[in-house]
């Protein structure tokens, strides 16, 4: 029992794994883009959702001008504003 004591202090716990975000580059693109506060969370709670993955993950990888005009649809739609 010793033995299996001195074993176990004797090794190192496991790393924990690091948690990355994989639409953090997204998020900092994001804050570039010049919103309200509240379109801001508007935007952010849109794009967090499940069903929006693949659309984070296409936007994640889109030009500048891709993700400015889709944001600015994205504002017009919810602000009822007709292009």
């Amino acid at each position: 029992m010793k033995s299996l004591w001195k074993t176990l202090v004797a090794t190192a716990p496991p790393q924990m794994p690091k948690h990355t975000d994989p639409y953090a580059s997204l998020w900092k693109r994001l804050e570039a883009i010049p919103m309200t506060p509240d379109q801001r969370v508007l935007v952010g709670e849109h794009l967090s959702t499940k069903e929006n993955k693949g659309k984070c993950g296409w936007l994640c990888n889109a030009s500048a001008d891709t993700l400015h005009d889709w944001v600015f649809k994205f504002l017009c739609e919810k602000e009822g504003i007709n292009l």
